[in-house]
């Protein structure tokens, strides 16, 4: 190599050098390797509670965990699995495929952490429905825990904390309620018992620690009256135990919830009705001078809507975008005698999969008319004239998840005529973007998706990092059935923030639930309830309305739905209006006094993504000195990214050349500061 090129080479290794995983400790990542699409988004509550340790987090599929498990491992301070010990039919790697890869991780310094139901293998579905003989044994990556079960169904326990450990790791409302309650034993000294249950004379350690080598947490039960004393997944505090994991003397954390030292609000209307310019008024006139997002149904933007669209707009802090094509009321496409031939696994893969939903199967001669088993395609065994899929039926609407069927092992090789109808992604994605451009009417190319959980699809993703898009899911925060569609594309990705302001664990801040509250309990009671989770548990308040609300025709609008409390039926249209926007107005009014940073729906979800994908950073204690280290590892600048750094008594922040600012309240340190694209900044507080 002559000087030249290896003064250009090194030059080069030089401005890359940021990219280096080896260089921080730790990063502050987890990797979710497969969360369930059918798990419940209060029971396991995890990636609410990694906003108050500033854990960013991506999720993968097994065969992404697998393929890239030498890349990955590197990235991450913890891996995480849920469910795992039955893997999904489909899935294409085995049990000893996920162990080995997990392996790596963990031979690499990454930390294990597994929400556990049944036992400590990694089990698949087979073809007839049972589980896979070829288990997984990980009793070996994890000291030789062993497990029993104890029955502590009769709702009377209760979980307490070992003495060695915070008492704030657990959420001692939970009751354990399970008959089959998980509990550990080992021989490792190493390996200790943070949380058990008790009931009269039994006892159960439900959660195994090992510190800096594993996690096994129990399931609790889904019993005990409510949300709130269900115990599941989220009797313990993880908020809390992330800290200790990552083994720091203080939680000194991102505030992922935050920008410029504030919590963020972010909302958006769903335009549903579109058509309605009087509906939409209402939310235009109270939040004049705020920051706010509309999501439009594009085909029913006719040109003299589109000039009052681009008119309201004056205000640059309003922002437009699309609530799809059609509001998924498009005209479906239909595949006749679609021909598939049942492979080895049993399975066919329809080609047009987005929605579809089957019409009728036969078989090639047309002697067989198959008819649908009512399982799942993993608990099912078709019969010789029967098949099965995985189904959703959100709005009526039976439709396959993932274009799969399966059928009986007699049909192997066999080819099959599918029929069925199935709608244009393209159009109800790309197309409701093109759509506003074209009519000079976008501001911002979003989409607010609707239609149900399963209204995405790969492509949806697919398409909208092409267009520079921005996808808001419609679901509650965290949203599990999107992690179906990250594990179908093979890659690694957060998941959208979706509605992330909640009352409680299974109460999303939306209007068409809160309405259901008069007024003055909204102002009372509702809303500063919902503050103060969101204070306590660091989230931002991230949701969305809709227009129907305030239309006079509309059958869920409050004048005419019967589900909404009478106290906003006011008589007349226009009067019931004005009472709506005067809660708003008082809601604006309420954010404000909190001092939070205003923001919209898809700026905030640009925001996360961008974060939980591109920065890590790193915190060291010492001598009473705090230091971290951030690195930004994207293209973008991070504006006012935020961290909170408990402290006792503060005396100073030093940080080079980097202009920060800062508050300091209640033995809480807030600093924020702008990282620009490839940077690493490192500051010091004392």
């Amino acid at each position: 190599m002559d000087v030249i090129s290896y003064a250009k080479a090194k030059k080069a290794h030089e401005q890359l050098s940021y990219l280096s995983p080896k260089k921080l400790k730790r990063k502050h990542r987890l990797l979710f390797v497969r969360p369930s699409k059918d798990e419940v988004e209060y029971t396991l509550v995890m990636p609410e509670d990694k906003f108050k340790a500033g854990i960013t987090m991506e999720v993968c599929g097994y065969e992404a965990f697998v393929d890239n498990a030498d890349a990955w491992k590197n990235e991450f301070d913890i891996f995480c699995f849920q469910h795992a010990h039955i893997m999904p039919y489909t899935t294409k790697c085995t049990p000893a495929q996920v162990k080995a890869a997990a392996k790596k991780f963990m031979d690499a310094g990454v930390f294990f952490m597994w929400f556990s139901i049944a036992g400590l293998k990694l089990q698949k579905y087979a073809a007839n429905g049972s589980m896979d003989a070829n288990a997984a044994d990980m009793t070996d990556l994890l000291n030789g825990l062993a497990r029993t079960t104890q029955n502590m169904s009769a709702l009377t326990g209760s979980f307490s904390v070992d003495s060695s450990f915070p008492s704030n790791i657990l959420r001692s409302e939970c009751i354990p309620s399970s008959a089959y309650l998980n509990s550990y034993t080992s021989t490792d000294p190493k390996t200790v018992f943070p949380i058990k249950a008790t009931q009269g004379a039994l006892t159960a350690n439900t959660v195994a620690y090992r510190p800096g080598s594993f996690m096994i947490i129990g399931y609790g039960g889904s019993g005990g009256g409510n949300t709130t004393t269900l115990a599941a997944y989220k009797y313990i505090n993880l908020g809390n135990f992330f800290p200790i994991i990552l083994d720091k003397e203080k939680n000194t954390r991102l505030a992922l919830d935050a920008a410029y030292g504030r919590r963020i609000v972010g909302l958006g209307l769903d335009c549903c009705g579109t058509t309605d310019r009087d509906a939409i008024q209402v939310i235009i006139d109270a939040f004049d001078g705020k920051p706010m997002e509309f999501g439009f149904v594009s085909k029913k933007v006719t040109p003299e809507l589109a000039g009052w669209m681009r008119g309201f707009t004056d205000n640059q802090r309003f922002g437009i975008g699309t609530h799809t094509h059609n509001h998924f009321n498009e005209d479906s496409m239909t595949v006749t005698d679609e021909l598939c031939v049942v492979g080895s696994d049993q399975l066919v893969k329809i080609d047009k999969p987005f929605k579809a939903s089957l019409t009728g199967i036969k078989s090639q001669d047309d002697t067989i008319t198959f008819t649908k088993q009512s399982t799942s395609i993993d608990s099912g065994n078709p019969g010789a004239t029967e098949y099965a899929i995985n189904e959703e039926t959100t709005y009526n609407k039976a439709s396959l998840i993932d274009g799969y069927i399966k059928f009986n092992a007699s049909q192997i090789g066999k080819t099959v005529k599918v029929s069925y109808t199935y709608f244009d992604e393209n159009q109800i994605m790309l197309g409701s973007i093109t759509d506003l451009r074209n009519k000079g009417a976008l501001t911002k190319p979003f989409i607010f998706l609707t239609g149900g959980w399963y209204s995405h699809h790969p492509n949806t993703v697919t398409i909208a990092d092409q267009t520079d898009a921005t996808l808001c899911s419609p679901q509650y925060f965290p949203g599990y059935a999107f992690a179906e569609t990250i594990s179908r594309m093979r890659v690694k990705r957060p998941l959208p923030v979706g509605n992330m302001m909640k009352h409680g664990w299974n109460d999303p801040v939306l209007d068409i639930s809160f309405f259901k509250y008069d007024k003055n309990t909204l102002k009372t009671t509702y809303f500063p309830e919902a503050f103060k989770r969101s204070a306590e548990m660091e989230l931002p308040h991230v949701f969305y309305l809709h227009d129907f609300m305030y239309s006079e025709k509309a059958s869920d609008g409050l004048t005419v739905s019967s589900k909404y409390s009478s106290d906003w039926k006011k008589g007349d249209i226009a009067s019931t209006r004005a009472y709506a926007k005067e809660f708003w107005t008082w809601l604006i009014a309420e954010f404000d006094k909190q001092n939070v940073y205003w923001s919209t729906r898809s700026k905030y979800e640009d925001r996360y993504q961008y974060i939980n994908k591109h920065i890590w950073y790193d915190v060291t204690d010492k001598n009473g000195v705090t230091t971290v280290t951030v690195r930004n590892r994207g293209k973008e600048t991070v504006h006012g990214i935020t961290f909170r750094v408990p402290m006792k008594k503060f005396n100073t922040v030093k940080n080079g050349d980097v202009k920060m600012e800062y508050t300091y309240e209640n033995e809480l340190l807030t600093t924020w500061f702008d990282v620009y694209a490839g940077d690493t900044i490192t500051f010091t507080v004392s």
